[in-house]
């Protein structure tokens, strides 16, 4: 996990001293979808919750589809049919029925969870069960 997104999580859970990673990943947001592509996978793995997997599913992989769909679409379902994690991530964001992938979109997610057990939808460490559920 890089230094980027460690210091995301902390300031997720709190850190003013980290503030710095959210501008940045707002940043990179502004100036490069393949980086923006890249650190949200990076957020998604290295997510050390839920509810840190749900925030970054709700942000980062919410704007990228919300903002760059057809440009997107590919990447993610192609990841998404080897990563529990990010297909996880895709049940949690909101997509408008206006967005031209909608139907492509909501259509590979239950396909994709038919072919996974519950057990399969999320691929956290183990370290995750023994978290607790809220910020702290």
């Amino acid at each position: 996990m890089t230094e980027l997104a460690k210091a995301y999580f902390r300031w997720y859970r709190g850190s003013t001293n980290d503030e710095w990673a959210r501008d940045r990943v707002e940043e990179i947001f502004d100036e490069d979808l393949d980086k923006a592509w890249e650190i949200t996978l990076e957020l998604i793995e290295a997510a050390p919750s839920k509810e840190c997997l749900c925030y970054i599913a709700a942000g980062q992989l919410e704007m990228l589809v919300s903002n760059c769909g057809k440009e997107v679409i590919d990447r993610i379902k192609s990841e998404a049919r080897q990563n529990n994690k990010l297909l996880f991530a895709m049940t949690g964001i909101y997509i408008d029925e206006k967005n031209p992938i909608c139907d492509e979109y909501l259509r590979f997610v239950k396909e994709q969870i038919g072919f996974r057990t519950s057990d399969d939808l999320v691929d956290l460490p183990d370290r995750v069960s023994k978290l607790p559920s809220s910020h702290e």
